[in-house]
């Protein structure tokens, strides 16, 4: 699997291949989202419109994802399409088992109806990388790809403003998505003079002002298309630029995807028991590290298995 690939969700990504603060933007993000769903030490007007914070996983998604299409390309459309898929869902691991599990028995003790729970966003994903895997395979030119990736993005953003398909989240994947794949084509920019690194000023610029607007306890439409258009993938982008590369940071960003699929076990344990916020945070992360320690158990195991040595 190629860094294209591994960068969303998987928590196996190897070392080489990784970049500390984006892993480190994965965790923050992730955190976000758990402190606008409630389950967090406190939560307070501050910081409350953590939806966008799935906005940055699909963008981020998108950055990565054209590279990782171009490795099928020789292939046929269904054996291509197939392993790609296959490769993606793989990386998501046992966070996404349980708490597609989980997910499923929540919607049966309230009786609703919902596409996996908080986990919703992981199939609306997987129908847009369809489609664009689809249109790379199929259109040749690239100036006609570009502009039908602009057309999604407008078309995305415009829909979601209607308030009858506002909770169709196809077209925040689609949107954002298609927003990372443009930035993607963007030529790397490296702005150094003598020992300055511009991109790195540039990136913890560009972080500062997010947080800034994140903090923003009521926020607005300019606000968050601002974030969403500009500031998020361009702090990908000049993060890309970057090598980074730190083992405590790469650590964080494995527990992300399980601080967000692990929620889903959080909704049922909160239906039978309520529980204090605290005590679900607690919860959560107790969850998340017991599953890497297990993880880090089994891969132990294996190694010995195959070096013979117990």
């Amino acid at each position: 699997m190629t860094t294209q690939t591994q960068y969303l969700n998987s928590p196996t990504i190897k070392e080489k291949t990784r970049n500390g603060l984006i892993e480190f933007y994965r965790f923050l993000f992730a955190l976000w989202v758990v402190y606008y769903h409630g389950f967090f030490i406190f939560k307070n007007e501050y910081f409350s419109h953590g939806y966008i914070a799935v906005e940055f996983f699909f963008i981020l998604s998108g950055f990565y994802l054209i590279k990782s299409i171009d490795k099928y390309k020789e292939q046929n459309l269904i054996k291509g399409l197939s392993t790609f898929c296959w490769t993606r869902l793989k990386s998501l691991g046992l966070p996404f088992i349980i708490g597609s599990i989980f997910a499923i028995w929540f919607m049966f003790i309230e009786g609703e109806v919902s596409l996996l729970g908080y986990l919703w966003y992981i199939p609306t994903m997987f129908i847009v990388f369809i489609v664009i895997f689809i249109l790379r395979k199929y259109i040749k030119n690239e100036k006609i790809f570009i502009l039908l990736l602009c057309l999604f993005v407008s078309i995305s953003y415009i829909i979601l403003y209607v308030p009858i398909l506002q909770g169709f989240g196809i077209f925040r994947a689609l949107g954002g998505i298609s927003i990372g794949i443009l930035f993607s084509y963007i030529k790397k920019i490296d702005l150094k003079y003598k020992n300055i690194n511009f991109n790195l000023i540039i990136t913890l610029l560009i972080f500062f002002i997010i947080l800034l607007l994140a903090y923003l306890p009521k926020p607005n439409f300019i606000s968050e298309y601002f974030l969403i258009f500009l500031l998020m993938p361009l702090l990908i982008y000049f993060t890309n630029t970057l090598n980074i590369n730190c083992s405590f940071l790469n650590f964080l960003g494995s527990l992300s995807f399980g601080l967000y699929a692990y929620q889903c076990v959080l909704r049922v344990i909160e239906a039978y028991f309520p529980l204090e916020q605290y005590l679900l945070f607690i919860i959560l992360i107790s969850i998340v590290l017991i599953e890497k320690l297990v993880m880090y158990a089994i891969k132990k195991y294996k190694n010995k298995q195959k070096t013979g040595t117990f």
